[in-house]
């Protein structure tokens, strides 16, 4: 132990001692406190010396108890928690974190909603979505310009309509992407709602003759 702790009242049991004495007291109590030694004394301190020695036992077991109190609350990471398993400051985390993460949620939400307001930078019409109608990115581009066009003479494509327009192009040109493209550009230039064989196309069974024919079936019957 690093100090003594001595009453007042220790001065009166000192009353009778010499000075000589008293200070050879002092000093074995100072080194009994620290070391645990105790003195041999020859003068009458000796007399003295059972009660400061209860005394000073008295101060080390105290200390003792506070020192081992302390050092088991160290073990446990300081103050006690709470009932609950929080203790405050694990509490207003919590709080601080769950608040943040709502804010957050919040900014992504309304970042989401203006993406979905912000107006396209070009008059291109929406294409069908790709999990509704497959449109292969090498007929895009056409595809897009055919939807155009079918919405400024006032028949903007269905899904239902989107998806026999494909299948005829697939029958006009099995795999052939490129006379795809053509096929749409043919009907884009000629504002037809619907697609036909390239203008000579032997191959697909269906001569020039027969434009006119499709041209006034069409307009007989809509079936898109």
């Amino acid at each position: 132990m690093k100090y003594l702790k001595v009453f007042t009242d220790f001065a009166d049991a000192m009353e009778e001692l010499g000075d000589a004495e008293r200070g050879r007291l002092f000093t074995a109590m100072l080194k009994y406190a620290e070391t645990g030694a105790a003195p041999d004394f020859r003068g009458n301190e000796r007399f003295i010396w059972p009660v400061a020695k209860l005394q000073i036992d008295r101060t080390v077991e105290e200390y003792s108890r506070t020192v081992e109190a302390r050092r088991e609350c160290g073990k446990l990471g300081g103050r006690p928690k709470k009932a609950n398993g929080f203790d405050e400051n694990q509490k207003k985390q919590k709080v601080f974190s769950e608040t943040k993460k709502s804010k957050d949620n919040d900014k992504d939400k309304e970042k989401d909603n203006d993406k979905e307001n912000i107006p396209s930078g070009n008059n291109t019409p929406p294409t069908p979505p790709r999990g509704r109608v497959d449109v292969p990115e090498a007929l895009m581009e056409n595809w897009n310009g055919f939807c155009e066009m079918r919405k400024k003479i006032k028949k903007p494509l269905t899904d239902r309509a989107a998806k026999m327009i494909l299948n005829e192009l697939e029958r006009l040109a099995p795999g052939d992407n490129h006379t795809k493209g053509l096929i749409l550009d043919q009907s884009v230039k000629r504002c037809w709602q619907d697609v036909y064989p390239l203008k000579g196309d032997k191959s697909a069974g269906v001569t020039d003759n027969v434009f006119p024919q499709m041209l006034r079936e069409e307009g007989e019957h809509d079936p898109f």
